[in-house]
């Protein structure tokens, strides 16, 4: 199984989702950032699972995943032993 890390722009979006989620319902903090990372990890033991996104820019290997209890989508890629974390965003939002 693969272990995960996440790229400085990805931190900083679980930073803001975080501190978002937080000032409205703490509770509700807590239990989408649990499911992200449940998805992440889910993610370590199925990598290829999610398909490569095929869009003008990506760079190869690029893969998106939906976590599906709150809409978020996950951006990562797999080096090596490592799946990087690149971007993650509600899924309302535009990118």
């Amino acid at each position: 199984m693969l272990r995960y890390s996440f790229s400085r722009a990805a931190a900083r979006d679980l930073d803001s989702i975080d501190e978002y989620l937080s000032e409205r319902n703490p509770d509700a903090a807590v239990r989408v950032l649990a499911s992200i990372v449940a998805t992440i990890r889910r993610a370590c033991a199925f990598p290829e699972a999610a398909p490569e996104i095929d869009e003008p820019g990506a760079v190869p290997g690029t893969r998106k995943l939906i976590e599906t209890d709150y809409r978020y989508v996950i951006y990562y890629r797999v080096l090596g032993t490592i799946l990087i974390v690149l971007r993650v965003f509600h899924g309302s939002q535009q990118r």
